[in-house]
């Protein structure tokens, strides 16, 4: 492969040499060409396996670049990485740091991606020299490159840029005709397209003399300037895009979603509209459309799952028609159906946001989901010592409540702020306020079990079991695709609704129903069977 000839080589033709930051460098093809234009190169790369057959494995191979006296190679998440870096680079690279077949068939849709939103831009640009450029690599055939362009200008605003656009230019790569083939080559059959777009984004605004360089650089390969400032073969989309007079009315009219994304919504490859999305919902039953594998999958799964959880709960009732039931079997089977919805509800964006902290995503999913259910077991274990468990509930759903209002006002902040801690600075704070959050969950299941046995309703204990478990199963889907719509927040505002739901119920269910323990206390099996037999009255 001629060095100069890859798109991906394209920021060192135009910029000077320096220190330059490769995030997810790979086998090293960047590394390459920015050793080859004379700079000092580092590297940061999630996956330490790429790293060590890079450097160890296949060194040799890959022409020991990883041992290069230059080049500097570091495992870490490289949003982290550069958050808390303290050195300026005069390139910050990115060049697909996915693959083109998941891409092309929608599997990266579900998936966050905080390399790419307006909090992960405004970090890269901070840590830019002062003609510095950050240079994103994306598909062409795609909403990806408009889109990458939408955040750079939201996080360009955020720094106090007035006029984004003059800080842009978007490079298009055409394909070698001859026999060459580019390693990030999409498959067979795309024909004679553009195959590549790279956006570079300068601190600085791109001068009329900067423009003319990059000029001169596009000419002697098979590359075309997409947008650059004031230049007059533009493309219409990106010249509407970059104006801040047809800016806001593209993004909003545009088929497809090129709003910027965030961290608190970081779905980057979700390229459809959140309102065509919602239609697709609506028009299920003629088909799922045009729309990518990873939404219709999930969309089916959010809707087949909540169908089979109410299937359980109507086989539940026809296996049980014989048996007299109260309002309580109903409340009951309702508040277990909110429990089962919740703690997804719950567990979902809070694995998110320890996730952005923590820059991995193993990391992640041990600080949320075992510290949850460990919480759990505690929560329920205290429930057994609380008599009024009206009362415990009501003190439960307010101090659920009152996390997600913590974490939705100061999260951001201490998220930034840890962003620059030791990894064990991060998992002391971490661990514990994830694992108070869980206590006051796990006091609802448990009291709800007690509350039946109590009123003699036991015997539906595993209606309620069933319903519980069936909703949370369809919980995972329905709380990711609310994410997808409205973002980690509302998902947390829907958690905190779904736990007032269940309070309320528990409140208007639980209200002056002693436990057994106090029973026993009052006259022992006499008194607490006549508790009980006046409980089934009153539900009655």
């Amino acid at each position: 492969v001629v060095v100069e000839d890859q798109l991906y080589s394209a920021p060192y033709q135009v910029t000077d040499q320096g220190k330059v930051l490769v995030v997810g460098p790979g086998g090293g093809q960047e590394v390459r060409a920015a050793l080859y234009f004379g700079n000092h190169v580092v590297g940061a790369d999630i996956n330490h396996q790429i790293v060590e057959a890079t450097r160890d494995t296949y060194g040799e191979w890959a022409g020991n670049l990883y041992r290069h006296p230059k080049v500097e190679i570091h495992v870490g998440e490289g949003r982290h990485f550069v958050s808390t870096s303290p050195d300026k680079f005069q390139v910050v690279q990115l060049s697909l740091v996915d693959t083109w077949a998941a891409s092309a068939q929608g599997a990266m849709s579900l998936s966050e991606n905080t390399l790419y939103t307006v909090e992960a831009f405004h970090s890269y640009i901070e840590h830019l020299s002062e003609d510095g450029v950050l240079a994103i690599t994306r598909w062409h055939n795609t909403s990806q490159p408009l889109r990458l362009c939408s955040v750079g200008w939201e996080a360009l605003l955020s720094l106090g840029v007035d006029d984004p656009g003059n800080h842009m230019v978007v490079l298009q790569d055409w394909p070698n005709q001859g026999d060459q083939v580019s390693m990030t080559d999409p498959p067979e059959g795309s024909g004679n397209q553009p195959r590549e777009d790279m956006l570079l984004l300068k601190r600085s605004p791109w001068t009329t003399q900067d423009v003319d360089r990059v000029e001169r650089v596009c000419a002697d390969q098979t590359w075309e300037i997409r947008y650059a400032p004031d230049h007059p073969n533009s493309d219409s989309e990106f010249a509407l895009l970059l104006d801040p007079k047809t800016h806001d009315a593209f993004v909003e009219g545009y088929g497809q979603n090129v709003s910027p994304t965030t961290d608190n919504n970081p779905h980057f490859f979700q390229e459809e509209r959140p309102e065509v999305l919602l239609g697709r919902i609506w028009k299920i039953g003629q088909g799922f459309g045009s729309g990518s594998s990873g939404t219709n999958t999930l969309i089916a799964a959010a809707l087949s799952l909540t169908l089979l959880g109410l299937l359980v709960v109507l086989v539940h009732f026809w296996s049980l028609r014989r048996e007299p039931k109260s309002a309580g079997v109903y409340r009951l089977t309702i508040f277990n159906a909110l429990l089962g919805l919740g703690f997804m509800f719950v567990a979902i964006p809070l694995s998110q946001r320890v996730g952005l902290v923590m820059g991995n995503p193993t990391a992640s999913f041990v600080l949320t989901f075992p510290v949850l259910i460990l919480a759990l077991g505690v929560g329920s274990y205290v429930s057994r010592t609380i008599r009024d468990r009206s009362a415990l509930l009501n003190l439960g759903g307010f101090a659920i409540v009152l996390g997600i209002v913590s974490l939705q006002i100061w999260g951001g902040l201490a998220e930034q702020a840890m962003l620059h801690w030791s990894l064990w600075e991060r998992v002391s704070v971490i661990a514990p306020v994830v694992f108070l959050f869980g206590i006051p969950l796990g006091f609802f299941t448990p009291s709800g079990m007690a509350e039946a046995e109590d009123s003699g309703l036991g015997h539906f204990q595993p209606l309620f079991w069933g319903t519980n478990l069936a909703f949370s199963a369809a919980a995972t889907s329905i709380a990711t695709l609310v994410s997808l719509l409205g973002g980690y927040s509302l998902t947390f505002w829907v958690a905190g609704a779904i736990y007032i739901l269940a309070t309320g119920i528990a409140v208007l269910s639980f209200a002056g129903a002693p436990s057994l323990s106090l029973a026993r206390t009052r006259g022992g099996k006499e008194a607490e069977k006549s508790i009980a037999a006046g409980e089934v009255h009153q539900s009655h």
